[in-house]
């Protein structure tokens, strides 16, 4: 008695891999459109940026962030559909009032090109490169006003900690379209020690950057006005109570 043979499945590779060459996530029902850029400063380095622009708005405010701790981790809070859920939560209001999120990595960390330096000085006598916190700052700026249509060509500069100090950092020779900005606990001794080694007089980092403005206004790179005019600038060293 013969036993007949089981039939082989035919085999194909190209009918059995369930995994899409490419995967493309499905927006449709999200709420904001996430842009990834590579956004070149003016030595040519380029800096990882992320754009997050709510759905279906027009001549709104970009409000950015700079920071060393992972702009894509920083826009991914939660995978999420709701821009709120996917922004760390200072952003509440922000994304509440539908404005346009802008995170991007400093210098040589996660996505961006160029070298990281810690607590980078200002470009001077400490820092010859041409480059520093405040020229990223101004460069991204100028691209942003130039390639995100949604924009109403005001901005305003967030963060705590060392995006607090990069926010801080924005304030010198700021760009025209620099309206605001808002830096709490931000990491900011690192002036107030180069205060000192210059001085050899205990100061802050507001010592420092008068200093600085002042040093580039006999320059004529001039800086902000304050009301009424470039930008206004706000630094919040909060308690545990939450009082300023």
């Amino acid at each position: 008695m013969n036993t007949p043979k089981s039939e082989e499945a035919p085999h194909s590779s190209s009918n059995q891999n369930e995994i899409p060459e490419k995967f493309t996530p499905k927006t449709d029902s999200f709420d904001y459109l996430r842009r990834e850029e590579m956004i070149p400063m003016r030595d040519g380095v380029k800096l990882k940026t992320f754009i997050l622009v709510p759905k279906g708005v027009k001549d709104t405010p970009i409000v950015i962030t700079r920071t060393p701790y992972n702009a894509s981790g920083r826009t991914l809070r939660f995978n999420s559909s709701t821009l709120s859920m996917v922004v760390p939560p200072m952003h509440d209001t922000t994304s509440a009032a539908r404005y346009i999120i802008v995170f991007q990595d400093v210098r040589g960390k996660y996505g961006s090109e160029g070298d990281y330096f810690m607590n980078k000085p200002l470009e001077g006598p400490l820092n010859a490169t041409g480059t520093d916190h405040a020229t990223d700052c101004y460069d991204t700026i100028e691209w942003l006003l130039k390639h995100v249509p949604e924009s109403n060509g005001r901005v305003a500069a967030i963060g705590g900690s060392y995006e607090g100090y990069t926010t801080l950092m924005s304030t010198v020779n700021p760009h025209p379209a620099l309206k605001a900005v808002v830096a709490f606990a931000a990491m900011v001794v690192i002036y107030g020690i180069a205060y000192f080694q210059r001085t050899g007089i205990p100061g802050t980092i507001f010592d420092e950057l008068q200093h600085d403005f002042q040093r580039r206004k006999e320059k004529g790179h001039g800086h902000g006005q304050g009301k009424n005019g470039r930008m206004q600038a706000h630094s919040c060293a909060t308690s545990s109570s939450g009082r300023s």
